[in-house]
């Protein structure tokens, strides 16, 4: 059996005082996959300070089994423009969220 293509049956509702969960809501609702996504650890209650890093756990399911992955947000500024990603602990390195769940649909990771 493969992950379905088509969206969730629940959309990830992201918790609003929370920067890294309201990015990763956009990243999980603004494309099409298989997979249920959970926060393990708990929404942060107050914003980050300036400089601190933002990191949190979230599950992935499907019908195939659950895995535990490591996000943080990275925030890039260029020419007075900010630009923020959701990137993902893989091995020994880092990739941005949509392309971790685009190489787990087609069974990379």
């Amino acid at each position: 059996m493969t992950p379905s293509l088509e969206a969730p049956n629940q959309p990830y509702v992201s918790v609003k005082t929370d920067e890294l969960d309201v990015e990763v809501g956009k990243v999980v609702n603004g494309m099409a996959h298989g997979f249920l996504f959970e926060r393990v650890d708990p929404p942060r209650k107050t914003p980050a300070r300036p400089g601190e890093e933002i990191k949190a756990q979230y599950a992935i399911s499907n019908a195939l089994g659950r895995k535990v992955i490591t996000c943080r947000l990275v925030t890039l500024t260029r020419g007075g423009t900010e630009n923020k990603k959701v990137m993902c602990r893989v091995g020994g390195g880092w990739l941005e969220l949509q392309m971790y769940i685009l190489n787990r649909q087609a069974g990379m990771s």
